[in-house]
């Protein structure tokens, strides 16, 4: 999500992988912790064989929830390990579909992006958009802090994806509804998830094994959107 420090920003260089469910990684070295490069050697000559779509995240836990839950569905994810613009606005798909005027032009072939966010009823929706800068300097504990002494605990992740294959722009959209408990819980996953508590859940997503959030996170109802597209297409 944006920076509320208004403008557009780019991360330093990193790595590429490829995975599918149990498949093995495959190091890249041509990525960018500002997510540019684009797909040569062996990804090219395993893109011959199967679909490869590139997802462009920063965020290896993501990246390893959602290639877990596609290769379900036997589509093979790269991991572009770079950055993107992200503006400052007031809707997560707004963001997305800015970021891909930009990738556009940097990436060969398929790719996915996404923008997720934590929205807090007791604050109107916040951090929303400004999870990511919100997290970074406030923390779990800041929100936690935040929300003593409120009533009000119920909250919702939303996430949007954005898969661009040729040059079509496609949008997917996922939310999950839950609360905030009264404290963390959990090591496992990344960001806020050791104080969200789905609906009908008794674990946060922290505590949860990446099997147990993939049935139910906002995240993975994006993905399956997307998968039974995608799935769509091939029958065509």
């Amino acid at each position: 999500p944006p920076s509320p420090q208004g403008g557009p920003r780019e991360r330093a260089r990193a790595r590429r992988v490829v995975l599918s469910g149990s498949a093995p990684g495959v190091p890249r070295d041509d990525g960018e912790n500002g997510r540019r490069g684009h797909r040569e050697g062996e990804g090219d000559r395993v893109a011959r064989s199967i679909h490869l779509i590139a997802f462009v995240t920063t965020n290896e836990g993501k990246f390893r929830e959602v290639s877990a839950k596609l290769g379900e569905a036997h589509i093979k994810l790269v991991h572009e390990d770079r950055s993107y613009p992200e503006i400052q606005t007031d809707r997560l798909e707004k963001v997305v579909r800015f970021a891909a005027t930009v990738l556009d032009d940097q990436i060969r072939g398929d790719y996915l992006i996404d923008d997720s966010g934590l929205f807090i009823e007791e604050f109107g929706g916040f951090p929303g958009v400004y999870s990511s800068y919100v997290y970074k300097r406030l923390g779990c504990a800041g929100i936690l802090k935040l929300l003593q002494g409120a009533r009000n605990r119920a909250a919702r992740f939303e996430t949007v994806f954005l898969l661009r294959t040729a040059d079509d722009h496609e949008v997917f959209h996922g939310e999950c509804r839950g609360s905030i408990p009264d404290r963390e819980r959990g090591s496992g996953g990344f960001g806020f998830d050791p104080i969200f508590v789905p609906d009908g859940a008794t674990k946060t997503f922290a505590e949860m094994t990446v099997t147990e959030k993939n049935a139910v996170s906002h995240r993975a109802k994006a993905v399956d959107a997307l998968a039974e597209r995608l799935r769509a297409r091939k029958e065509r």
